[in-house]
């Protein structure tokens, strides 16, 4: 009979037989597990299964109490509504024995109606005026008032033209010579910046029989009622194409030339 090798002089056999013994264990767990989850997932799909379908029902139900709950309360309204539309018995008793009070009360209400009807008729027509004044006011207010603006224009330049000359003005309010000299005198700077168009003149003429009296000549008259009246018609504006049928008219003959 052979002795067994002493211990330690074999090291390999014993770790090689260490670990088949770790992985056997081990292999033995697995299985122990494997065969627990087997049985209880039957289980479990079923409880999960029936609990979606609880869910689904439960979701279902809420669905359908909502639309019932709603349902009613739109029956009671309804069945309110009719009921104070209805007449009760105790007010059929009354027109039955005071049949003049439900004539006077008729005739209350139509007139309660018509002067309710009345006064939204007046409302309404109201409401269209305003309507139609405010697309008027939209439509022609803004051509009136540049209309407006022009004449205006016109009759400052008519009067500054016939007090200084043609052309003066307002050239003369953006001479560098014309400004230097006004600001020197306190009077004639508040003359220019507040004053109305009788005082500036006054202050231009003193400039003009001053230093100021050779550098204006003035333009032709002729020249400057054609530029007045480019500017009423809107042609103020440079631009290309046939010559203009008015230029060199003025009076009737520029009126007739006129487009209509």
């Amino acid at each position: 009979m052979l002795d067994a090798p002493p211990s330690g002089e074999m090291p390999e056999l014993e770790e090689r037989g260490t670990g088949q013994e770790e992985i056997a264990e081990l292999q033995k767990k697995l299985a122990s597990v494997t065969k627990s989850y087997d049985d209880i997932r039957p289980q479990y799909d079923r409880t999960y299964s029936a609990s979606q379908k609880k869910e689904s029902e439960n979701q279902e139900l809420r669905a359908r109490l909502a639309v019932i709950e709603r349902e009613n309360e739109l029956n009671q309204a309804a069945k309110v509504n009719k009921d104070e539309d209805e007449l009760s018995e105790d007010d059929l008793r009354v027109i039955e024995d005071f049949p003049e009070v439900m004539r006077t009360s008729e005739r209350i209400a139509g007139r309660i109606v018509k002067r309710q009807m009345t006064e939204f008729k007046r409302q309404q027509e109201e409401n269209v005026d305003k309507r139609i004044s405010r697309y008027v006011e939209d439509k022609y207010d803004v051509p009136i008032n540049d209309l407006t603006q022009k004449f205006e224009s016109m009759n400052r330049q008519s009067y500054f033209d016939g007090q200084l000359g043609f052309g003066i003005w307002p050239q003369i309010e953006e001479d560098q010579s014309f400004i230097d000299w006004v600001n020197k005198d306190s009077m004639y700077r508040t003359a220019m910046t507040t004053g109305d168009n009788e005082t500036k003149v006054r202050v231009i003429k003193i400039f003009l029989d001053g230093q100021g009296g050779q550098m204006y000549g003035g333009q032709d008259p002729q020249d400057q009622r054609r530029f007045q009246a480019s500017q009423l018609l809107g042609g103020s504006q440079s631009h290309t194409g046939p010559a203009d049928p008015t230029q060199g008219l003025s009076g009737e003959a520029l009126f007739d030339a006129l487009p209509e």
